[in-house]
């Protein structure tokens, strides 16, 4: 494996302005093809490279990084790529056009390329579309996903990413890049203070026993006790109070519900480590020496509302862009404020690799909404099969002048 660095430097100076075009990505490559041909005017092009997602030959790949094809004699070259055709079927989502009449399920798409120029691509994904919409918008996954739960430490994997509509979206393939994924936000109580930090004073007396009662995710108030240190009585820091009361809340039984408390914003928070429907959070009097009313902290009736988990209600494009797990049309997963992942395109049911996924340090305890797309002319992995191909499987070069012989150099990096 070696690393592939494709970097572009175009650089004029118009009016007076330095306008520039610098691009640069660097990704792993294992194989490379380099040929250099002459080609004639035949009025049928020479195939320069071939790509075939199900297996290798000489001049083939079945995938590119980056391909250059640079016209590096003096006679301009005509490049063709074989590339298949689609239209819209509607309900049914995109479909190849068959050869009916003058139309055909291939076309080729033709570039004049001169002395001296070069033309590059990222990747083969090229498909003919005759409608003026997307080749890739298509039918929609909009599923709510709540059989599906990430662990306690936010991990999750399997094959049926898509919900009730799993057979659907694994027999057309996901579209690459269309994946949005929305885990149920967690429920919360506040105390209702201002201004807190780690240094504020709580009011509390030290060495003394307090309690607190925690409704955790709808079930039955659970008694939080802790003892106050012997000298910090402050909100945070070592031994502080929501030390204390995090120290208590870990030590629950395996079986108990848990949360966290923690300062956000200048308030105190409480909030549900689960990320299900029913995650929520209740704050009340404790049975004994309760710490509501007490110091800083409320009295009881004081408290704002309690705010409950998202549930099930989700609207599309309400939502911080971060909070969004996305991908990024190469199969991985990725969400700003936590969590990656893994994700298979491919088409053919719920076995193998198909729509296989992973999920890794998401929100614990958590189910999720998931919008994609399926279903259109680019669903699925990379397919060179006829009349289901999203890639271009050949590409052709020819001279354009009758008595001299053009000259291209084309290098391959998979």
């Amino acid at each position: 494996m070696a690393d592939l660095v494709s970097s572009a430097t175009m650089e004029a100076t118009l009016d007076g302005v330095l306008r520039k075009f610098n691009p640069s990505l660097t990704q792993d490559v294992t194989e490379t093809i380099e040929v250099r041909v002459d080609v004639d005017s035949s009025n049928i092009p020479i195939q320069v490279l071939g790509l075939d997602t199900s297996s290798k030959a000489v001049n083939s790949l079945d995938d590119f990084k980056f391909i250059g094809i640079e016209n590096v004699g003096n006679i301009a070259v005509e490049l063709m790529f074989k590339v298949q055709q689609y239209y819209d079927a509607g309900a049914g989502g995109d479909a190849f056009v068959p050869a009916v009449n003058e139309a055909q399920p291939y076309i080729y798409t033709s570039h004049l390329i001169r002395s001296g120029e070069f033309m590059v691509l990222p990747n083969p994904r090229i498909v003919a579309y005759n409608e003026f919409t997307s080749a890739a918008d298509s039918n929609d996954v909009d599923g709510d996903l709540s059989s599906i739960v990430t662990d306690k430490d936010g991990n999750a994997s399997g094959t049926d990413f898509a919900g009730d509509h799993g057979t659907v979206c694994d027999t057309d393939g996901i579209v690459p890049g269309s994946m949005a994924i929305k885990f149920y936000d967690a429920g919360y109580h506040e105390m209702g203070v201002t201004g807190v930090t780690n240094d504020t004073p709580s009011g509390l007396t030290v060495s003394t026993l307090y309690d607190i009662n925690l409704a955790i995710d709808g079930a039955g108030a659970t008694n939080i006790a802790f003892t106050t240190d012997s000298s910090n009585v402050n909100i945070g820091g070592t031994n502080g109070i929501l030390s204390k009361i995090q120290t208590v809340i870990d030590a629950l039984d395996a079986k108990e519900r848990k949360c966290s408390i923690a300062i956000v914003s200048g308030d105190i928070r409480v909030t549900s480590n689960s990320n299900l429907s029913t995650s929520a959070i209740t704050i009340t009097d404790g049975t004994g020496n309760t710490m509501l009313n007490v110091g800083i902290f409320p009295a009881q009736g004081s408290l704002p509302a309690a705010v409950p988990g998202s549930g099930t209600v989700f609207t599309k494009g309400t939502y911080p862009v971060d909070d969004i797990m996305y991908d990024d049309g190469e199969g991985n997963l990725i969400r700003p404020n936590g969590g990656t992942g893994t994700i298979n395109y491919e088409e053919g049911g719920t076995g193998g690799d198909a729509a296989k996924y992973t999920l890794t340090n998401c929100p614990t305890d958590g189910a999720f909404k998931v919008w994609c797309k399926f279903d259109s002319a680019h669903s699925g992995e990379n397919d060179t099969t006829a009349n289901v191909a999203n890639v271009t499987p050949n590409i052709y070069a020819r001279s354009m002048n009758q008595e001299v012989n053009a000259t291209i150099r084309l290098v391959a990096f998979n």
